[in-house]
């Protein structure tokens, strides 16, 4: 296994000079990319659980291995591009398919990833991505994929199908007014929505299905993102969040995404700042309460208390006035007495008197 992981560390250094020995003429490898998320395209609400297309004003890199053979390297960390319709190398190396044998093909996104390399783990390889940052601007941050296609055949020449995979989770949250009566309703501004503790940056290894049982390591749970700033009624319609208003339309909300990592009770929170107004229930009149504050954790409501990769979150966010109604009252009446008739009490007038 060092053997091994001592020619992979060199093939990693080859340039594409030495790649053109194992080529033939006319085979050019082409790719036919597809993902479910880019940084171009970080909001894919149009495909759920689906493919899209790999958007062409973005790149990715591969590397490519011919039978399994870690000597072997037919492609090294590769930048991919569209180029006048078809993905292929970006430089002006062409890269051809092998005369014969299999090839195994591993990319992954954004080509611009830093300490991203190919780790031999149990006779496969996979992909080691170290000192991973998301960033911690929302609408600025970097959606990393993976993908792995093997055992392509040389003689068939095919393009290579790349269906890249989530290696991070998505958040997303939206808010509506929960109250059921109606002289309560609209009467609370939300001011403030945040999520704390969550993680953006990592260590991580593929597992031998991409995107599938890989593992994150060195999480922070640090970072805070605010995912609303204003003044805003709520209404009962379930809005998102957009940093300074509440709307419908969801290809602008305020999404972002996180390292997977188990949540623990007290770290990763939704808090919550909101006004309520003044309002009358029942001939009384309730003073305005400004900026009220509330939290809850994750952890109690994550299935299986844990952030996956692959998964969007979608937080509901009710804010009632129900409890409103729920003041603390009395109705007191008294219970009429249990009567007990007790017979038999008898004083003997004559007894001892004569």
């Amino acid at each position: 296994m060092k053997r091994l992981l001592t020619i992979v560390a060199t093939a990693l250094v080859l340039t594409g000079c030495t790649q053109h020995e194992l080529l033939v003429p006319r085979a050019e490898v082409t790719f036919g990319p597809s993902t479910v998320s880019t940084k171009a395209l970080i909001n894919p609400w149009g495909a759920e659980n689906g493919e899209i297309s790999f958007p062409q004003t973005e790149s990715f890199a591969v590397s490519a291995i011919v039978d399994d053979d870690p000597e072997n390297f037919l492609m090294n960390n590769v930048l991919i591009e569209n180029r006048e319709g078809e993905w292929k190398a970006a430089s002006e190396n062409v890269y051809l398919w092998p005369e014969k044998g299999t090839v195994d093909f591993y990319a992954y996104y954004p080509y611009s990833a830093e300490n991203a390399r190919l780790q031999l783990v149990n006779e496969t390889f996979r992909w080691n991505l170290s000192n991973v940052n998301l960033g911690s601007t929302i609408g600025d941050q970097i959606d990393p994929l993976v993908a792995t296609t093997n055992d392509q055949i040389a003689t068939e020449m095919p393009v290579v199908k790349m269906v890249f995979k989530h290696i991070s989770s998505q958040v997303v949250v939206m808010a509506r007014d929960a109250t059921t009566r109606d002289e309560l309703k609209g009467k609370i501004r939300l001011k403030e929505v945040k999520i704390n503790g969550v993680s953006i940056k990592g260590d991580y290894l593929d597992g031998p299905e991409p995107g599938k049982g890989g593992e994150w390591t060195n999480q922070d749970h640090s970072t805070e993102f605010v995912l609303f700033q204003g003044n805003e009624y709520l209404t009962e319609d379930d809005r998102y969040l957009n940093i300074d208003q509440l709307s419908d339309d969801k290809e602008n909300c305020a999404l972002f995404v996180v390292v997977p990592t188990p949540l623990n009770t007290d770290v990763q929170t939704i808090s919550v700042v909101y006004d309520i107004d003044e309002f009358t229930l029942n001939g009384q009149i309730y003073s305005a309460r400004p900026d009220q504050k509330a939290s809850v954790s994750l952890y109690d409501y994550n299935k299986n208390w844990e952030f996956k990769a692959g998964v969007r979150y979608v937080y509901h966010l009710g804010f009632s006035m129900n409890g409103a109604n729920n003041e603390i009252r009395f109705e007191p009446v008294v219970s009429g007495w249990e009567q007990e008739d007790i017979n038999n009490i008898v004083f003997d007038c004559f007894a001892g008197k004569y």
